[in-house]
This record gives structure tokens, C-alpha cells and sequence, in this order.
């Protein structure tokens, strides 16, 4: 999906603010935000998306970002979304990102000590994980990232470790007031997606794969 290449990164797009730039070392930079950059050429059923990433937040900070999963086009107008959907709540009525927080799953990157509770591998509002499960390593060092999604059940991956599990079966609130339940986020195929949050957010990717299964 990525290969370090202007021409991978050309089936990407960016929905809402800040960006993604292509580095001479083959990685990708977040910038600014909140948006999000996705992978537009392809739609996935079951898969496995592996990647690596570095935080590399200024000073003592953390990066905030996550892989979104499993959302539908956000691209696609208003009008032509069904009634009642997950696109058409909030947000995600005119902001693109939000269509895959609505929609999608976010699988959390987050290692720092304070802030934002949920850690990195959280299913982000439906599955935190907490610092002590993240597997977190020294800042600045690249990091294996796996998410596999089949059927309903995802498993996230990092540096070879499982380190959160969770079922996407209905009846599941978010822990976030608005936020569309699990009900209305029953897809069994779509988009992913890369979040850059903000301007100190700084994060880096390379190498991201993907199989289906």
C-alpha cells in the first residue's frame, strides 16, 4: 500500500486538515490535523494491514494517531448515504475524517504517561488498553504495527505481541457521548486510514502492507 514511493503514496488521499509528506528516506510525515490520510484504490473484506511507525513528537510530548479500519467511502455525498448511518450523524455529515470515526474502528497509537487515557492498541472508545499492555518502547524507535480484522474480530499486533483483542459485535456503546454504537458499524468490508491529530503530533510511517484473508 506503501512502499516509500511517490507513486504508492499517489493512491492515498487526505480527508480534512493537515497532511502527510514523502520524505527522501521513503517514510511518511504527519503534519498538522485533525484528518486523516487513506488508501482510496482499494476496499478490504477480512485483512491484515502491517506497518511500522515512529513517534517522533517534539520534545517530551507523544505523538497521538491510530489506523482507522473498516470504514465506508467518505467521499461519498450526504444525499447518497443511507438513513440513519453511521455518515450521517455529527460530524460526519460534513467533515470526511469523521466518517471513519463514525463508521470504522480506530485502533489507537499512543504511548505517552499522561493525557489520553486510551494506549496504544486501544480499539479507541469501544477497548482501551492501558500503558502497562501497550508494549511501549523508547521514543524515536521504529515499531511493528499489525491489525487483522476478520469478520468482527480484530486483533492488534505490536513488535510480534497481541496486545488487544476485540469483538465488533452489536450492542456495544462508545464511551464517548454521540458516538455511534457498534450497531451502526457493521460493515464487512472497507477503507483504512492513517490519523494525524495535530500539530505536535508528529508521526512517521513506512512500509505498509496489506493481505487479505
Amino acid at each position: 500500500m506503501f512502499d516509500g514511493t511517490a507513486a504508492s503514496l499517489a493512491d492515498w488521499r487526505q480527508a480534512g486538515a493537515g497532511n502527510f509528506s514523502l520524505l527522501p528516506d521513503g517514510t511518511m510525515r504527519s503534519s498538522g490535523g485533525m484528518g486523516m490520510l487513506w488508501y482510496a484504490k482499494q476496499e478490504l473484506g477480512d485483512f491484515s494491514v502491517r506497518l511500522q511507525f515512529r513517534d517522533i513528537a517534539p520534545g517530551t510530548g507523544s505523538a497521538n494517531s491510530g489506523v482507522f479500519t473498516r470504514f465506508p467511502d467518505p467521499r461519498t455525498p450526504l444525499a447518497d448515504r443511507p438513513a440513519g448511518s453511521c455518515g450521517t450523524v455529527g460530524s460526519a455529515r460534513t467533515a470526511p475524517e469523521w466518517v471513519a470515526i463514525y463508521c470504522g474502528q480506530e485502533i489507537q497509537i499512543y504511548d505517552g504517561a499522561t493525557g489520553e487515557v486510551q494506549k496504544t492498541g486501544s480499539v479507541y472508545n469501544f477497548k482501551p488498553v492501558g500503558l502497562d499492555k501497550a508494549g511501549v518502547t523508547p521514543k524515536g524507535q521504529w515499531n511493528d504495527y499489525e491489525v487483522r480484522v476478520v469478520g468482527q474480530h480484530y486483533t492488534i499486533i505490536r513488535n510480534g505481541v497481541v496486545i488487544n483483542e476485540f469483538d465488533n459485535t452489536p450492542g456495544k456503546s462508545s464511551s464517548r457521548a454521540g458516538d455511534p454504537p457498534t450497531d451502526l458499524r457493521q460493515f464487512l468490508s472497507g477503507y483504512v486510514g492513517l490519523q494525524n491529530h495535530g500539530n505536535n503530533d508528529l508521526i512517521e510511517f513506512r512500509n505498509i502492507r496489506v493481505r487479505t484473508l
